[in-house]
């Protein structure tokens, strides 16, 4: 997280220097006694000073951003590499029975696998309805 620390601190010292620059005035002063932000060039020498300072702060954390982004994605490419290069879990198979053709169930003959001796009552979309659905 150092390096998280350094942006902000570089970005503080951003906001500083733009200030400065602006003479530490408001665009719209809150009060009558705050200052306003002087015209261009009506700034002072101080303020024209903060203003290199404050590009110069801007080029250099670009400079780093850049440098993090490049890191990173360098990174999420190793670690897309190394998981790709894993062996895949063992996954055991699972042997499904057979099922039995709802044509077979239409027929009249029933499922073996159920244990029933007379096919099951089917609704109109093919559907086993309950036992007592019939009877209620």
């Amino acid at each position: 997280m150092d390096i998280i620390t350094g942006f902000v601190d570089k970005i503080e010292t951003i906001v500083f220097h733009v200030g400065a620059w602006e003479d530490f005035g408001y665009d719209r002063p809150p009060t009558p006694e705050s200052k306003t932000i002087p015209p261009l060039g009506q700034r002072s020498a101080h303020a024209v000073k903060a203003s290199q300072s404050a590009i110069k702060e801007i080029d250099e954390l670009i400079a780093e951003l850049h440098q993090l982004r490049a890191r990173l994605v360098s990174e999420r490419r190793q670690d897309q590499d190394i998981r790709m290069a894993r062996p895949l879990p063992e996954i055991p198979e699972v042997q499904d029975p057979e099922p039995e053709p709802p044509a077979a169930w239409l027929a009249g003959q029933p499922p073996a696998s159920a244990g029933w001796s007379t096919p099951p009552a089917l609704d109109g979309y093919g559907y086993v309805l309950p036992e007592d659905y019939l009877n209620a």
